[in-house]
């Protein structure tokens, strides 16, 4: 059995639920009461993916971090990057969407998935209609765990199979 060790950012707007995924993912753990990161965490998880096992080192930025385009330093030596958006407030697509952009132009080997959080506050009608629209990879929610670990483990797929 191989082992690999990968560097994964999570990046995202303000309030999009970053954090959230982190801490439903790593501790299996949801909080309602909101408190904005400062910084970066960093934690590390185990995936199985076939054979090998993914040590995926998370970095959970700050989402100041990224609006201020202070992100350089932090992302070297990234391997995969997971743009986080708010499935209620679609504006905040577009700034994962162009943080996905310019990580892809300076690190173009890097993997990526695209994923809208808090699904849980939305009809399946709507979710639909947004699938529709847009090219999202997963619609999570860390409040109930729905597509968490699958978003998580689809990232580490894609690392394995480059």
């Amino acid at each position: 059995m191989s082992e690999v060790r990968k560097k994964i950012i999570l990046l995202g707007k303000v309030g999009v639920g970053k954090t959230s995924l982190f801490h439903k993912f790593v501790f299996n753990k949801f909080s309602e009461v909101y408190l904005s990161s400062v910084g970066v965490q960093i934690e590390k998880q185990v995936v199985q993916v076939g054979d090998t096992k993914v040590i995926l080192m998370l970095w959970d930025l700050a989402g100041e971090i990224f609006e201020s385009n202070m992100y350089e330093s932090y992302i070297r030596g990234a391997h995969g990057f997971i743009g986080v958006f708010d499935a209620q407030r679609l504006g905040t697509l577009d700034l994962a969407r162009q943080k996905l952009e310019e990580v892809k132009e300076s690190n173009p080997d890097t993997k990526q998935i695209l994923i809208g959080n808090k699904v849980d506050m939305l009809s399946p009608e709507d979710i639909e209609q947004i699938d529709q629209q847009y090219s999202v990879d997963f619609f999570t929610s860390a409040k109930t765990g729905e597509k968490v670990a699958d978003a998580f483990s689809s990232i580490a797929e894609k690392l394995v199979q480059n």
